[in-house]
């Protein structure tokens, strides 16, 4: 009985030490950041990233000391599907808690670019590229891509004068591809239409020559219009083709009346 009663105490202090253990891991892993001063860090959350493999690179970059007690972190939270995608500003000092929460409840890093009135559309990508937000080459192929022109109500064969000249405050990846620079060509036609109340004329169903019933006579020259309202010369490649009225070479007075 004796015996018995002695590996029962030893069990039970082996547990309790065990706990203890736990419990000081615990502790030390929430209550101590990697370092001391800490620096600022940018860290990039793909979509659809699982926990665990953000927890992984967060070790490899010094933002916390142990994924798999990140880890349980996330869980215990009940916060492991609910990370963000995006670009965040973290930092070496702060604690895991602090971490997780930015990655779930912040607002990822936006960057501010400006892109000046009077650009042509390579002007605008060479500006965009210089930010380090899109490649030349994906945004050439965006702003001509039919199906992105089709998406935007866009009766040409390119973006051109619906890039809307203004300042940006955007996400930036890691590595700028041609989903990023569909998303920034996207944001920019979309700010056209806002500022220029385009939304209340009704658009061509299509490009198409005037006699045909897809086009009303008057409407190019109205999209034409409000194109160079934004500073940009559109019609005469619209004109040639479709014979729709506008001014010779697509130039419009400055603040003409749409």
């Amino acid at each position: 009985m004796k015996t018995v009663l002695r590996i029962v105490a030893v069990l039970v202090l082996l547990a309790a030490a065990a706990a203890g253990w736990v419990g000081y891991e615990a502790w030390t892993f929430l209550k101590t950041p990697p370092a001391t001063p800490g620096q600022e860090a940018f860290f990039d959350v793909e979509p659809g990233a699982n926990v665990r493999r953000v927890a992984d690179k967060l070790e490899e970059r010094g933002l916390i000391t142990d994924a798999r007690k990140f880890l349980l972190l996330a869980r215990y939270k009940k916060w492991d599907s609910r990370l963000q995608a995006g670009r965040f500003a973290l930092n070496t000092g702060w604690l895991p808690e602090q971490v997780l929460d930015t990655l779930v409840n912040g607002q990822p890093v936006l960057f501010r670019v400006t892109v000046p009135e009077g650009l042509t559309w390579w002007q605008t990508a060479k500006v965009l590229e210089d930010a380090g937000l899109v490649r030349f080459e994906d945004f050439r192929a965006v702003i001509t891509d039919p199906a992105f022109l089709r998406h935007y109500g866009i009766p040409f064969d390119s973006a051109e004068g619906f890039l809307m000249p203004d300042t940006y405050l955007l996400k930036k990846a890691d590595v700028p591809d041609k989903a990023q620079a569909r998303a920034v060509a996207g944001r920019m036609v979309d700010n056209f239409w806002r500022k220029g109340d385009a939304r209340q004329t009704a658009l061509p169903r299509r490009a198409a020559p005037s006699g045909d019933p897809g086009f009303r006579r008057g409407e190019g020259d109205r999209l034409c219009r409000r194109a160079a309202a934004c500073g940009r010369r559109l019609c005469q490649p619209f004109a040639h083709q479709h014979g729709a009225p506008g001014r010779p070479h697509g130039h419009l007075r400055a603040g003409a009346q749409l």
